[in-house]
């Protein structure tokens, strides 16, 4: 396991010059391999798109995954970079879901500042649903958790940038 936390540091430094100060690898029990990306401004596709190349999971002629021997790959980004990420949305989603409480329609779906995603009201107790592309993407609780959820799905934009 080891080797492959080696491998994708590797990886990462030789084809995005992300070092350890960039992107933290490890290894748990159970054969997982968490990536952490410690800037917020890091985009977490490309690291996703080397870090996967390690992942190997074996399956069953239905698709069962098997047990033993399977390496599982998550890359997030930390807690703190999120946050950064978060906040350049906020205001954003805070806007649209004052206007979405402020409407009689249940229907009615309103633009996220400039990011092509829509937010709307969900089912009765869950909060909102996050529209991209005419279709249904995400769920949110929060305003906090949909601006997240904005800008890992759009990407970073500062605070305050318009």
């Amino acid at each position: 396991m080891n080797n492959t936390s080696k491998t994708i540091r590797q990886a990462l430094k030789a084809e995005l010059n992300l070092t350890s100060r960039d992107v933290s690898v490890t290894t748990s029990g159970g054969g997982t391999v968490n990536v952490t990306i410690k800037r917020a401004d890091i985009e977490i596709n490309p690291v996703h798109a080397i870090a996967i190349r390690s992942e190997n999971i074996y399956r069953d002629g239905f698709g069962e995954i098997l047990q033993g021997g399977n390496t599982f790959v998550f890359v997030r980004h930390s807690t703190k970079a999120r946050t950064e990420r978060l906040e350049g949305y906020l205001h954003e989603v805070e806007t649209a879901m004052a206007e979405l409480k402020a409407s009689d329609s249940k229907s009615l779906l309103v633009p996220i500042g400039e990011s092509g995603v829509l937010i709307g009201i969900d089912s009765p107790g869950y909060g909102f649903r996050l529209w991209k592309d005419g279709t249904a993407k995400m769920h949110a609780n929060t305003a906090r958790c949909a601006a997240a959820m904005v800008a890992d799905y759009i990407g970073k934009k500062s605070a305050g940038e318009s």
